[in-house]
């Protein structure tokens, strides 16, 4: 009966330190670096920007030869027109699946890096 108990008690406190120590932490992390660009040729009420949701582009470091276009607001994240572009981010995104054809991306955590 004490071996029972023991165990039972060891097994407890395993268990309470396996689920404390993977309490996460808040910090968000973040995994595609790239740089913010604005369209070319669009402002916030042309019908581009109308179309898309938006007028930033991205191109990711890793993927230069691709530019996504964010169709999420960014002022939340501190980016509007009056900000000097080109702006250097670090972002975790989305695929944006309620426009059809193209590079369509929502931007969900972003940090400037310049």
């Amino acid at each position: 009966m004490k071996k029972l108990t023991s165990s039972c008690i060891i097994l407890t406190i395993c268990f309470v330190a396996t689920i404390i120590g993977c309490k996460k932490s808040g910090i968000p992390v973040y995994h595609a670096p790239g740089v913010i660009t604005q369209v070319g040729g669009c402002c916030p009420g042309c019908y581009c920007a109308a179309f898309y949701g938006g007028y930033y582009s991205i191109k990711f470091n890793g993927d230069t030869a691709t530019s996504y276009t964010i169709t999420n607001d960014l002022s939340k994240f501190g980016i509007d027109s009056s900000t000097k572009f080109p702006v250097k981010v670090i972002v975790n995104w989305q695929p944006d699946e309620a426009i059809k054809g193209g590079n369509n991306i929502i931007i969900t955590q972003l940090k400037i890096i310049n």
